[in-house]
């Protein structure tokens, strides 16, 4: 990963792979992001968003499940 500081910085992590999903979360939490998720649906992402006050930057998977 990047050296950029990610400390405090809210990510909302979109995967629909557990294991993927997991890691990157892991490794965000380990540069203490702040992890929202992750979110195996459009559905539950696009929730996610509306109840977070705040998101700086988002992991997105491009097919969750056939859904683009």
């Amino acid at each position: 990963m990047d050296e950029r500081n990610l400390a405090g910085c809210r990510v909302l992590v979109v995967e629909d792979d557990y294991s993927i999903a997991a890691a990157l979360a892991e490794e965000l939490a380990d540069q203490a992001a702040i992890v929202i998720g992750p979110a195996p649906s459009v559905e539950r992402a696009l929730k996610l968003v509306e109840e977070a006050a705040q998101l700086d930057l988002a992991v997105l998977d491009v097919n969750l499940r056939g859904e683009e």
